[in-house]
C-alpha cells in the first residue's frame, strides 16, 4: 500500500509539474513567435526604407557638372559653334532619365547635334520640372527650346 501511495504521489507530482511545464513551453513558443514577428517587421521596415532611398537615387541626377550660358534649339551643334553645349545637354538629359539618339544628324548638320530626339528629351525635362520651367512662363507643355528657365534648371542640377 505504501508503494501504491508512493507511486500515486509521484504521479500526482508529475501531473502537477507537467501543467506548468506545458504552459511554460507554450509561453516560450509565443515569446519566440512574437520575437520573430518583431524581427520580420523591423526587416520589412528596412526594406521599405531602402526601396525609398533607391527610388530617390533613381530620380536624382547623378554627378555631372556643366554650366550652360547659351540658349539651344533644334539643329544647333558643331556647325553653329554649340557642339559642346549640345553634347553636355544630351549627357545631362540622359542622366536625368531621358533617351537620346546620339546618332541623329539634324538637317544641314555635319555631325550629331540637337535633333528631334534631343528636342523630345528637352520637352520631357521641361515637363518634369514644369513648376520651375513652364508654369512661371504660363506654359503647360514643353517647347523643346533651351532658354533661360531651362538653362537655370540644368545649371541648378548640374
Amino acid at each position: 500500500m505504501k508503494k501504491f501511495a508512493s507511486v500515486f504521489s509521484v504521479m500526482s507530482l508529475v501531473a502537477v509539474l507537467a501543467v506548468p511545464v506545458s504552459s511554460f513551453a507554450q509561453s516560450a513558443d509565443q515569446s519566440i513567435i512574437a520575437s520573430l514577428q518583431a524581427q520580420i517587421a523591423a526587416l520589412l521596415a528596412q526594406v521599405r526604407e531602402l526601396q525609398a532611398q533607391l527610388k530617390q537615387q533613381q530620380t536624382q541626377p547623378t554627378a555631372f557638372c556643366y554650366n550652360w550660358t547659351k540658349n539651344l534649339k533644334l539643329e544647333d551643334g558643331d556647325r553653329t559653334g554649340l557642339g559642346n553645349d549640345v553634347a553636355n545637354l544630351q549627357t545631362a538629359l540622359q542622366k536625368d532619365g531621358f533617351s537620346i539618339d546620339k546618332n541623329e544628324f539634324p538637317h544641314n548638320m555635319v555631325g550629331p547635334g540637337f535633333g528631334e530626339s534631343t528636342a523630345s528629351a528637352v520637352v520631357g525635362f521641361q515637363e518634369k520640372y514644369a513648376d520651375e520651367i513652364l508654369k512661371p512662363k504660363g506654359l503647360a507643355h514643353g517647347t523643346g527650346y533651351v532658354g533661360p528657365s531651362t538653362r537655370a534648371k540644368l545649371n541648378a542640377l548640374y
